[in-house]
């Protein structure tokens, strides 16, 4: 399940006079470090810089790509620059925001943060601001509500699961305990039985000692009266 719908957001102000190597990005945000095509965002936030002149101001534009995601782009302009906003996102991020809400949210954010006047400055004066400008898009606009409430279904799941094996592995533990009770239950019973058996043969022992003793001595007493009548 998407977690991030926002992949990547720059702030690109491009060179007026269409010179590629005076083209710059402002501020840039990567929303996972070790991004993998975090190389291919930015070339193609770059070419987009290099087409910046065909778009009007205001202009928003949405491209697809077979990766996965989607790039959208605004156009703004003032009398002494012109910025663009790029973001890349997931596919399904129409499906949880409105795009043109999320275009308007920049511009206001943006305008908020760096009067048009101040559009032209030196990059190392706008960048700062540059990035609270993506930071705060960014936190608004990376999840939805859905998102979350779904976030928060899967980790109820994921407790569940995990209770459920706790539970199955307590049945497991107590059949086991079960078993190894029936298994001392019956191992008593036969030491009782042999138990029982022993003291039997030694009653029996006791008894036929007993009787060979009864019997020596009337032997012994009969020779004794045999021997004193004769």
């Amino acid at each position: 399940m998407v977690t991030e719908l926002i992949h990547y957001l720059a702030l690109g102000r491009p060179d007026r006079s269409q010179n590629a190597s005076n083209h710059e990005i402002l501020s840039s945000l990567l929303t996972k470090r070790g991004e993998p095509l975090a190389s291919v965002y930015k070339e193609n936030a770059l070419k987009i810089l290099n087409k910046a002149y065909k778009l009007e101001n205001g202009k928003r534009m949405r491209l697809t790509s077979e990766q996965g995601y989607e790039i959208h782009v605004m156009c703004e302009q003032s009398d002494t620059a012109t910025l663009l906003f790029i973001a890349v996102t997931d596919q399904e991020f129409g499906a949880h925001h409105n795009t043109g809400a999320f275009c308007d949210e920049f511009k206001n954010v943006l305008t908020r943060s760096i009067p048009r006047s101040e559009w032209a400055a030196s990059k190392g004066t706008l960048s700062k601001r540059c990035d609270q400008v993506l930071e705060q898009i960014l936190k608004k606009y990376n999840t939805s509500q859905l998102l979350l409430a779904n976030q928060k279904v899967d980790d109820v799941k994921q407790v569940m699961t995990e209770n459920i094996g706790m539970a199955l592995e307590n049945v497991e533990r107590i059949e086991e305990l079960d078993q190894k009770s029936q298994d001392l239950e019956t191992s008593s019973k036969e030491f009782h039985d042999k138990a029982n058996k022993v003291r039997c043969r030694f009653l029996e022992q006791r008894w036929k000692i007993l009787l060979l003793v009864i019997i020596v001595v009337l032997v012994v007493v009969t020779i004794i009266v045999v021997a004193t009548t004769a």
